[in-house]
């Protein structure tokens, strides 16, 4: 009985060690699971890989951005403004982002925070180096992205840049098609021209902070866009110069001269649609001049070289310039200074032959002109 109990203890005892052996023998064979699993592809590895991916999928998006600062944007060596400046790009120059550097700024201007970081960027041309036949960047340097559009548009009203060549390419020219303008002139006095001089208003106003500087441009804000008019003889563009502004037609007068002749255009600030009208000489037309009753409208043209002018009378319909009907009227005894309208059927005239070398006018007089 004693051996018998005996031997079952020993039992018991033989069956715990194995029991016991048994967790151990099931924890390893787990572990060797996982490590077969993560010999193939670590998890961390392939996290790691993923974001490399996407990493160079964001480097093969080449994002574009356009100055936006009408002043032009100063770019530098370092992502500092205290950093040395290497240049500025001009209003409306599309850039390369290299690289976000995450290094913030914020800049007060007129009294409103603009917040932004500092970017690296690349671009073919800079203010002081127009010559738009360059094809490899060569501009790079670091510039702060407040100033900076996903598209041409100005940041304060939001309007689309244009440049005055891409009007200039759909340009709608007058009809040189003719009728004879018959006019009986009479001689007046300087005091009847002072007279009708004082009773007529041009309709034409100047803004004084519009000004043409060679190597520069100039804005002009329509409706719907801000118009980039430059200035630069050196790449054979020609100069464009701010003539005016016609209130009653909502039409900006533009001069355009290159190779020594002058052209006059006016754009509807409206519709963005730009007009060209051409004198038979070297010389552009003279800003046009409304009559009293809006109803017509007088283009006046003198030669440089020659005692010649000409005058050119389009009728105003539904607001706006009827250039296909023009009347027409040439003569060689003298260039015209000034016009102003009386009526509908006249207007006076201030003429002369040539100015002199002091700037003065030869041969002056003054005339009232009446339509027949």
């Amino acid at each position: 009985m004693r051996n018998t109990l005996l031997h079952i203890i020993i039992l018991l005892c033989l069956c715990s060690c194995k029991n016991k052996n048994n967790p151990f023998e099931k924890t390893k064979t787990i572990q060797q699971i996982d490590s077969i699993q993560t010999e193939d592809k670590p998890i961390s590895e392939k996290l790691s890989t993923e974001t490399e991916s996407d990493s160079l999928t964001n480097l093969l998006k080449i994002e574009k951005k356009y100055v936006s600062a009408l002043n032009g944007l100063t770019y530098r060596e370092k992502p500092d403004i205290n950093s040395i400046k290497l240049g500025a790009f001009d209003f409306g120059t599309e850039l390369t982002i290299l690289e976000k550097t995450g290094i913030e700024f914020q800049i007060n201007e007129n009294g409103e925070e603009l917040n932004g970081q500092w970017v690296k960027v690349k671009s073919k041309i800079d203010v002081d180096d127009r010559n738009t036949t360059h094809f490899e960047f060569k501009y790079f340097g670091y510039v702060f992205n407040g100033y900076l559009s996903d598209s041409l548009i100005i940041n304060k009203n939001k309007k689309k840049i244009k440049s005055i060549s891409e009007l200039w390419d759909k340009i709608i020219w007058s009809e040189n098609a003719s009728s004879n303008l018959n006019i009986n002139f009479n001689k007046i006095s300087v005091k009847q021209f002072k007279e009708f001089q004082s009773n007529y208003k041009s309709q034409i106003t100047i803004d004084s902070e519009i000004k043409t500087i060679s190597g520069k441009y100039f804005i002009l804000n329509t409706l719907n866009s801000s118009i980039k008019i430059p200035c630069d003889y050196n790449n054979g563009f020609g100069c464009y110069y701010y003539k005016g502004y016609l209130d009653n037609l909502n039409l900006y007068g533009i001069e355009r001269i290159g190779s020594g002749v002058g052209l006059l255009a006016l754009l509807n600030s409206k519709t963005d649609k730009l007009y060209g009208i051409s004198s038979n000489f070297d010389d552009s037309y003279e800003m046009p001049l409304l009559s009293k009753s809006k109803n017509l409208i007088a283009f006046y043209a003198s030669d440089s070289y020659d005692i010649q002018s000409e005058i050119s009378i389009y009728t105003i319909e539904n607001n706006e310039i009827n250039f296909s009907k023009k009347l027409y009227y040439f003569n060689n005894k003298w260039k015209i200074k000034e016009l102003v309208w009386i009526s509908d059927n006249s207007f006076a005239l201030r003429v002369y032959d040539f100015i002199n070398d002091s700037g003065k006018l030869t041969n002056e007089r003054y005339l009232k002109a009446t339509i027949e």
